[in-house]
């Protein structure tokens, strides 16, 4: 067993929650472990990158670097995976956001959010969940925890 956790896009809008990822971050790790009862639970953290191509700035980069750091932290070592997320970012969607209005049926074939929830794109949501269980898997595999059937 393992935990997921993909989020941080209210946190990266504002800045003084942006500051405080990473401690909020470790101790939301350390208790939901407590809460469970599993001191080393496997946790794959899913780092934001709705900032696609783009460099990421501001509260977005405080966040990334926040959430980074957290396969940094001395008793999280071999038990929790940052994953990126922004390499999985659609090129076919980002070429056709601007302007969706004017070729809403090509848009339709890539996209379904405009601009938000990276462009609501189905190849970047199935890329980004096969990097998290592939991650997941292998702590899993580290930490001898899970054996296939």
């Amino acid at each position: 067993m393992g935990f997921v956790w993909f989020q941080g896009w209210n946190d990266l809008i504002n800045s003084q929650l942006a500051d405080a990822y990473a401690g909020n971050m470790e101790c939301f790790i350390r208790d939901v472990r407590k809460d469970l009862g599993i001191p080393k639970l496997p946790f794959v953290i899913g780092q934001n990158g709705q900032n696609g191509f783009k460099p990421a700035q501001g509260g977005m980069l405080k966040v990334k670097e926040a959430q980074a750091s957290m396969e940094k932290v001395p008793d999280f070592g071999g038990n929790v995976k940052v994953v990126a997320t922004d390499v999985f970012w659609d090129p076919e969607a980002d070429k056709l956001i601007d302007g969706w209005q004017q070729h809403k049926e090509e848009w339709d074939k890539v996209g379904s959010d405009y601009g938000y929830h990276y462009l609501g794109s189905v190849r970047t949501y199935c890329r980004i969940g096969r990097a998290f269980g592939e991650a997941m898997v292998g702590l899993l595999k580290q930490k001898q925890m899970w054996q296939p059937r």
